[in-house]
């Protein structure tokens, strides 16, 4: 869950509030939907509406894994577990877990406010 205000918010995450939307532009959260600085201004970006292709588990992979990782279907894989820890990387995502670790690091970081 993240907390998000736009355009002309009094109430945000970090040092301001995402740019506004409009009738041509839409939000797009930073690096395909992965980021959460904890700075609305920071992890949004007004812009033409694009849908993305990719799913969200695809993008986790990308931020996760080096490129030898990501061609290799037993460390990136769906029900590959690299930490040892018996929890696969599917897990692992729902709840944005880093895969390399066993002790239940957040993959993406955040700061409470």
């Amino acid at each position: 869950m993240d907390f998000v205000d736009y355009g002309g918010a009094d109430a945000f995450e970090g040092a301001a509030a995402a740019p506004a939307p409009s009738s041509t532009t839409a939000l797009q959260r930073a690096n395909a939907g992965g980021t959460d600085s904890g700075n609305n201004a920071a992890d949004f970006a007004a812009s033409a509406p694009t849908p993305r292709n990719a799913s969200g588990l695809d993008a986790w992979r990308t931020r996760n894994f080096a490129a030898a990782e990501l061609g290799n279907v037993a460390i990136s894989g769906d029900g590959a577990a690299p930490a040892g820890d018996g929890q696969s990387n599917l897990a692992k995502y729902a709840f944005g877990l880093d895969p390399h670790r066993a002790d239940g690091a957040r993959a993406v970081s955040y700061q409470a406010q």
